[in-house]
Parts: structure tokens; sequence; C-alpha cells
């Protein structure tokens, strides 16, 4: 049986860790997680390094590239021998893709690493690492308490403009789910890539302590982040974004600013009691997993996810 503890334990960056810098160059870096757990502070630190792509929209064409080749292989199962010989012919097509992809948009940004953020990619991880043998993925994880407020508040702002919104309409357990099955992709990857292409950092480390995320970033990436500065605010008119910006409802009031760990906790407070119950216990395994505790508990119950 997978050993999730394990695997997370292996890739988990925590405070206490010095790590040293590995050596190792990416051309992909990969920004993962939960919608609302913060990949987008985690991107824009990783773009402040030079030799980086700018801070873009979430890379659906990356995704869909992936998507496209595993339902490829699908067919081949169904149709062998027709136009592939196997599943290793049709990696090898969308592997070329996939390079030629990445390619041109390193050149298109003048830079070396691609930094990348598509939340909605976890399913196709595993042929990521396949088909990009240079690809690195740093996932943020968050209190799912957290995540949750956040998917609630984006809901209100999307009404408030007179749009409909899944995040206003889905029930707290369909959000927690949601929240639990993002990190349940992200655990699920060939456990020798934990620590090696794959890390996990965890929101309330990064906030709190964001000096120290930034040189534990270095290490893992061999980005040159020696020039990062929390307190600086993100430079949000060269972010990248192409043609437009995110939503307006999209963004928190947080965003754009200096690092601070002012909504960490607004969970307790924002959140129905009823809701935080619920929350913790759909996402109960991976609250543990990640070290989260139960309000008003001091030990987490524990229920193997598969």
């Amino acid at each position: 049986m997978f050993d999730h503890r394990q695997f997370v334990a292996d890739a988990l960056i925590l405070p206490e860790h010095a790590l040293e810098a590995r050596g190792q160059s990416h051309g992909l870096v990969v920004v993962g997680g939960s919608p609302r757990s913060g990949t987008t502070l985690l991107q824009s630190i990783l773009c402040s390094a030079p030799g980086t792509t700018p801070m873009m929209a979430e890379c659906a064409p990356l995704r869909f590239l992936l998507e496209s080749c595993q339902k490829t292989v699908g067919h081949t199962k169904v149709n062998p021998g027709d136009y592939f010989d196997g599943k290793q012919g049709v990696v090898r097509l969308y592997t070329a893709l996939c390079k030629h992809f990445l390619n041109d948009v390193r050149a298109r940004h003048d830079a070396n690493v691609a930094v990348l953020k598509e939340p909605a990619m976890g399913p196709s991880l595993p042929l990521l690492l396949d088909t990009i043998p240079d690809a690195l993925i740093i996932a943020i994880a968050r209190d799912p308490r957290s995540i949750v407020l956040s998917m609630r508040e984006w809901g209100r702002r999307s009404r408030d403009r007179g749009a409909d919104s899944h995040f206003e309409s889905a029930t707290t357990a369909e959000l927690a789910e949601e929240v639990a099955n993002a990190y349940r992709q992200l655990t699920r990857l060939p456990a020798e890539f934990a620590g090696d292409r794959i890390f996990f950092l965890r929101y309330e480390d990064l906030v709190h302590e964001p000096l120290w995320t930034s040189r534990v970033l270095a290490a893992v990436t061999g980005l040159d982040l020696s020039n990062y500065n929390p307190s600086a605010g993100w430079d949000v008119a060269k972010m990248g974004f192409g043609s437009g910006t995110p939503r307006d409802d999209a963004k928190t009031p947080l965003y754009g600013k200096k690092v601070a760990a002012t909504r960490v906790s607004a969970w307790r407070t924002d959140l129905a009691p009823e809701d935080i119950a619920e929350i913790e216990e759909v996402a109960s395994f991976y609250m543990s997993l990640f070290g989260y505790e139960k309000a008003g508990l001091q030990e987490e119950a524990c229920e193997n996810p598969d």
C-alpha cells in the first residue's frame, strides 16, 4: 500500500530544514496546489529570480497537451498498432510537443526557466514528470479551512459583480472535497520523486518566514533569489499576464502587497463552527498529513484516503 505519510514527510520542507544547493538545473518549475492555497504568492517569489519567465496566468496549454496525451494512450490501448506501437510511442510524440511548447515560451520571454502555475494539472503530473525530464514541482499546501474561506470570499465577490460562481453555489463539503482531492493527486506521484522532483511547502511557513522560504526555494530550484524582498510587495505592472490581469474578484486584499501572515487564522472567526467541523471531517486525513490540527483538538483522527 502506498505510504502517503512517508511521501509527504520526504517531500515537505520545514523551517528546521537547512537545505544546501543541489546544483541541479530545471527548465521547468511547476507551481502546484489547490486553488486559493497561495500558488500566486509562491509563483511571485520564484519569478523574482533573473532568467525566469514573468508571472503569467495558469498554464492551461501545457495541461491540454498532457490531457491529450492521456486520451491518446487510452485510444492506443483500444486500437493497438493502428497509429502507435504502444504507450511509449505516444509519450515520445507528446514529449516532443511539450518540449517545443516550452522552448517557445522561454524564447518568447528571453528566459532560461519557465515558472508556470496550474493547480488543475494535478491528474496529469505523473505524465508531466515522464515527458519533461527536467521538470520540478513545488506544491504549496495550506490549511483547508483557510482555502475554503478564500473560495467563499471569491464567490461572494463574483456574486457582487453579478457573475455566477461555483465557489458561491457549492456546499462546504463539496469545496472541502475539492481541496482534499487536489492534495490526493499530489501525494500519489511515484514515491521516488518525493524530495527530488516534487517538494511541498506550507503556506503558513512561507508567510511567517518568507526570507527563510526564499533561501530554501533557491537551494531546491537552483534559482537566484538573493535579491528577493518580501517587504517590497509584487511589481504587478511587470507580472506578465499577457493582454490582461487576473479577474478583480479573484484578488484578495493581500494581492500585490508585502508578504503578511494576517489571514492565517481568519477561518477561526470568519467561518461558522458547523462549516469548520465539516471541513475538518472531509479533509481530515490531509490535515493530518500536513500537520494541521483540528479546532480545539490536540490529536488528529486519521483514515486511509484509498
